[in-house]
């Protein structure tokens, strides 16, 4: 929830025009970088960590949840590969990893670039982080006996 929170608090930002949104041109020759413009990157990158504490916190190692990189490596090493599916979860988690990405990786950048801004991105990042959480209070826990 406080991940989801973080990120609607950058979305409202953006959305109400307290930081600028650049229009696609970016230069390095006199641009200047105000601290409003980072109080997002900050508060994005706060529940980025976040993200990968819980991961880890959840059991789930095998899936970095803010890189590629890694997950591109175990699955290439991955001696159970082409097992079935349901004789190598790891793998398949690292799959859906790399696939979720991606999806999401397109869908912002065409947000971004439509006529939504950026803005919309973080709204949908935000909303699903929220049904993520409520999603997780409402799972029923497994019994001891089971």
């Amino acid at each position: 929830m406080v991940q989801g929170l973080f990120i609607f608090v950058a979305a409202t930002l953006v959305s109400a025009g307290v930081v600028p949104q650049p229009d696609g041109v970016v230069t390095e020759t006199g641009s200047t970088v105000y601290f409003i413009e980072l109080v997002p990157l900050a508060l994005l990158a706060f529940q980025s960590g976040g993200q990968i504490v819980t991961s880890r916190l959840l059991g789930f190692n095998e899936v970095p949840t803010t890189v590629l990189t890694s997950v591109y490596c175990d699955v290439a090493s991955d001696p159970k590969l082409l097992a079935p599916l349901k004789k190598n979860v790891k793998r398949n988690r690292r799959l859906g990893a790399i696939i979720t990405l991606l999806i999401g990786g397109i869908t912002g950048g065409w947000l971004s670039r439509s006529s939504a801004h950026m803005s919309s991105a973080l709204w949908l990042g935000g909303a699903i982080k929220i049904a993520i959480a409520v999603s997780w209070s409402m799972w029923k826990a497994k019994s001891v006996h089971d």
